[in-house]
């Protein structure tokens, strides 16, 4: 998957923008294809998340390894990856929100129906924040 870099372009008119929107938009669809070939499954998922080396202040890293083994129902590789979450240092505000979900995640992981419900609702929160619909989200 290849990124589009584009330098700053003075806006005319929403024309000049099209044919960029277009490749956009093409490239996107490709890029789900791709990934969906790649993970047919979320085991698929989770295995590849749960077996990356863990970077240095990778909070985000381990946060998904951590949602993902939980979805699939491996409890002990979840808690593992959110207890990594906590132990990094909270320099931001966004850290310290990450931390309480992480907190939050590695006491349900055991219940996968639990997290399953706890990513469901915040699938639904950014939907609605974006205008979008609500999906019924098929995760198995």
């Amino acid at each position: 998957m290849e990124a589009v870099r584009v330098s700053p372009e003075p806006f005319r008119t929403e024309d000049q923008f099209t044919p960029l929107a277009l490749e956009l938009s093409r490239q996107a669809a490709a890029n789900v294809i791709a990934l969906r070939e790649k993970f047919p499954a979320l085991p698929d998922v989770a295995r590849y998340l749960t077996s990356r080396p863990v970077r240095w202040g990778s909070l985000w890293d381990c946060f998904d390894a951590g949602i993902s083994a939980a979805l699939v129902g491996d409890r002990d590789t979840a808690r593992d990856h959110f207890e990594r979450v906590l132990r990094e240092d909270p320099l931001a505000p966004w850290m310290v929100e990450a931390q309480e979900k992480a907190r939050e995640l590695h006491v349900i992981a055991p219940d996968r129906d639990a997290v399953t419900a706890w990513v469901a609702r915040g699938v639904d929160s950014c939907r609605s924040k974006l205008g979008l619909d609500p999906v019924l989200l098929a995760i198995s």
